[in-house]
């Protein structure tokens, strides 16, 4: 697995740990929507640059800057300079930039990081390594894999592929999807994970092109 599909991967898989331990709250107001990290408030996610914005399904909250530099997603300096931002980016760093939960600890984790220069969503940045991976770390975590696939999906409109799971540990079933959506060089990791009931298809459906 190439370096960038492992920093990819590490930022996909963020989500479960999330799913598992994360309680905070509060709201505060959030950066601009046209910067490379988008913007949120406590019902949806919007980021111009890459053009695509995330309503929160009934239930989920989108957290504050203040607290996702409180669990230490991104130091609270990167959400103001932009520029020193793409620095840590093509150095290899990714960042949590939104996340949004319930009170039943259904999830979603969008992270930003570098995906290679000339990289666009044209590009297939979920491959067999990714899958591999992931049913790899689920396994080591205790999780016993039911299912796990890359398909083909219209996501927001477009023919893409996604990252599909299935897998339980205990009494818990946990439901995952994950699409990647790159432009200019950087990429998006759009990761939604719901315990019980298979929530994906709402939780995308709120997904749409933005101008």
């Amino acid at each position: 697995m190439t370096n960038r599909r492992k920093r990819i991967f590490a930022a996909v898989w963020t989500a479960i740990l999330l799913v598992l331990t994360m309680t905070l709250t509060g709201y505060a107001k959030t950066r601009s929507a046209y910067s490379l990290i988008g913007a949120s408030d406590e019902g949806a996610y919007v980021n111009r640059f890459f053009g695509y914005q995330l309503e929160a399904l009934d239930g989920f909250r989108f957290q504050s800057d203040e607290e996702l530099v409180k669990s230490g997603e991104i130091p609270a300096d990167l959400l103001e300079d932009e520029s020193a931002l793409r620095k840590k980016l093509e150095a290899g760093e990714v960042y949590v930039i939104a996340y949004a939960e319930t009170k039943n600890y259904d999830s979603i984790n969008i992270v930003v990081g570098d995906s290679g220069k000339g990289a666009d969503e044209t590009d297939r940045l979920i491959d067999e390594d990714s899958l591999n991976a992931a049913k790899t770390a689920l396994e080591n975590s205790g999780f016993k894999v039911d299912r796990i696939s890359i398909d083909r999906e219209y996501i927001a409109g477009k023919l893409r592929y996604v990252l599909n799971t299935k897998a339980t540990i205990r009494d818990l079933t946990l439901y995952q999807k994950q699409v990647i959506l790159a432009k200019n060089g950087f990429y998006l990791c759009i990761t939604a994970a719901s315990v019980g009931d298979d929530k994906m298809e709402q939780i995308f459906e709120k997904l749409s092109a933005v101008s």
